[in-house]
């Protein structure tokens, strides 16, 4: 490409089943709402530097996807871009991101790694964002987070091992309903714990506080 295609439009391939491999030719700046959903075939995405938004529902309900290359550059991962997407086993999220929104990885039930580059700045966390990930057993935030999104890991019943960072101030009710979550520790700089954070996460055993509450 001569880098002339920077915008992919919404809808743009929704519901093509005919499309297996999917790569984004260089230049393209963003790629908007519902602009891959439904293409239940698509096995590979790769999505190059110049990219900085993934839209709203981009690969909604894309159930073959098994792999998703996010490049840094990419800023942005807008509300149900991945939800649904039942193969997807692992991400890893880019030191240029700066929010995730909404059902961004929800339903998501192969996905068993997340991983986020080094980073120094924050990441905003919206709401439900790995709802019934269910088969995610572990998941460390990246320093520099400050809070995290409420019903996050909602229905996560694989969850066992949280990592929190040091830098967080805020728990939102995040682990509801986390089935196998046995221990977690609450670091030293959280100053606001949210009512019902773990509700209905019945084998919790231990909980350890590093510092102290205002």
């Amino acid at each position: 490409t001569d880098g002339s295609v920077l915008r992919i439009g919404a809808s743009s391939f929704d519901g093509c089943h005919g499309i297996t491999e999917l790569v984004i030719p260089d230049g393209v700046l963003i790629i908007y709402d519902y602009a891959f959903d439904n293409c239940i075939n698509l096995r590979s995405v790769k999505i190059p530097a110049s990219v900085t938004t993934i839209g709203n529902n981009a690969f909604y309900n894309c159930t073959s996807l098994k792999t998703a290359d996010l490049p840094e550059g990419v800023t942005s991962i807008g509300s149900h871009a991945f939800w649904g997407c039942t193969a997807l086993e692992s991400v890893k999220i880019p030191s240029s991101v700066t929010e995730i929104w909404y059902y961004a990885f929800a339903k998501c039930t192969s996905l068993k790694d997340v991983s986020f580059a080094p980073r120094s700045s924050d990441i905003d966390f919206s709401d439900w964002v790995f709802y019934e990930c269910t088969s995610l057993v572990s998941f460390t935030f990246p320093e520099g987070v400050t809070e995290t999104g409420s019903y996050m890991f909602y229905k996560c019943s694989s969850l066992e091992h949280v990592t929190l960072p040091q830098t967080l101030k805020t728990l939102r009710q995040s682990f509801m309903v986390c089935d196998n979550l046995k221990e977690i520790s609450i670091p030293a700089g959280v100053k606001t714990l949210h009512s019902s954070i773990f509700s209905g996460s019945k084998l919790l055993e231990v909980l350890n506080f590093e510092g102290t509450m205002a």
